[in-house]
């Protein structure tokens, strides 16, 4: 019996502790910035959603797999530059999604 009671401690503290994998998607603890989301891990593919998807900090960052192409059109003729590349989840300011100005 006092066996059994330690093993129970022991998996209470370790599941206290943060080293259980909640959601099962192999990472558990600290290294897994939300552990309530198989989704959600940093071998995870981030994509345009709002969540930090592969726990690097970043939410939608211009790595994300289904971010847009923008292009600059700093004239605002709306046609972007081809060599004004930017890679985001969001439109920024001064961009268009096209690349068909000079």
């Amino acid at each position: 019996m006092l066996r059994r009671r330690a093993w129970v401690g022991f998996a209470a503290a370790w599941l206290l502790a943060g080293c259980a994998d909640a959601d099962g998607d192999g990472f558990a603890g600290e290294s897994d910035c939300d552990d309530g989301d198989e989704n959600v891990s940093p071998a995870a593919t981030e994509v345009c959603n709002g969540i930090d998807d592969d726990c690097d900090g970043l939410a939608d960052d211009p790595s994300s797999s289904d971010a847009t192409a923008w292009y600059l059109d700093t004239d605002g003729n709306g046609l972007g530059n081809p060599e004004g590349l930017i890679r985001a989840c969001d439109q920024p300011l001064a961009t268009v999604p096209n690349r068909d100005g000079p």
